[in-house]
Order: structure tokens, then sequence, then C-alpha cells
């Protein structure tokens, strides 16, 4: 299961309308199931007490994080696809994450760049369709 964290729902329906076409394609994978939570209230604080829990592993998505390519991802997703290990994924609100956080947890980067989060989301579920493909084989990643 690959919980994505985020501080609000997608209101354009054009984006809305690509989140949906990429969930589609991740659900016809088996192997991997994605769940939205939606903290609204609090956010860091949650984020926190989820990235205290034992053995659950949570990433931020930051531009300071570890940049990976599409490979590398799937590479970062390998637990998830072989043993169906759980993890989660936070996408930030606007105004970013508090230094105290990023201090706190582990990070990955879609980009240097910054994104709005609901841009975020569609390249994040892309890019998991894109890792999906890339571990069955199948053929789509160029």
């Amino acid at each position: 299961m690959i919980t994505i964290i985020t501080d609000g729902n997608i209101k354009q329906k054009e984006l809305a309308s690509l989140s949906d076409i990429y969930l589609k394609r991740i659900s016809t994978f088996p192997a991997t199931r994605i769940k939205f939570l939606t903290i609204t209230k609090d956010f860091e604080e949650k984020i926190r007490s989820l990235n205290k829990k034992s053995g659950h592993r949570l990433f931020l998505l930051a531009e300071q994080g570890k940049e990976v390519d599409s490979k590398e991802f799937m590479e970062f997703l390998r637990p998830n696809f072989e043993s169906g290990e759980s993890f989660t994924l936070v996408i930030g609100p606007p105004e970013g994450f508090s230094d105290e956080l990023k201090k706190e947890c582990d990070a990955i980067s879609l980009s240097r760049m910054t994104f709005p989060h609901e841009v975020a989301q569609v390249i994040l579920l892309e890019q998991i369709y894109r890792a999906c493909c890339l571990f069955t084989g199948k053929d789509y990643h160029k």
C-alpha cells in the first residue's frame, strides 16, 4: 500500500482527470494500491506522528530531497512491488515543509523545481505508473 498524503484535494478539473487516469492505470497492477489521506489541520504534527511509527517508511516530497530518475524511483518502490511493503509519500502544503520537519524525515525529490501540490500529485502518480511498467516489463517507459 502506498499512502499519499496531501493537504487538500485536486480542485482543477483537468488535473483531477489526469490524476484519475493514472490511478486507473495503476489499479491494473495488483501489487500496488494507492490510498489518499488528506490532512487539513495540524498537518506537520500528524506527519511527525506517522514518521515515528516503528517500521513505517515515510518520505517527504521536497525539492531539497534526494533526486532520483525514473529507474531509481522504481527501485525505491521495489519493496512495495515485491512484498507489499507499505509506505507513505507526503506532498507538502503550498508554504512547504518547515525546516524542523525536513530534518526529522527522509525526503525525495520529483524535481529541483517547485510545483503546485496538485501538479506534484499528477507527476507522482505518473511516476508510480511508470515504475509499475518498468518493474513488470510493460511497454511504457521511454
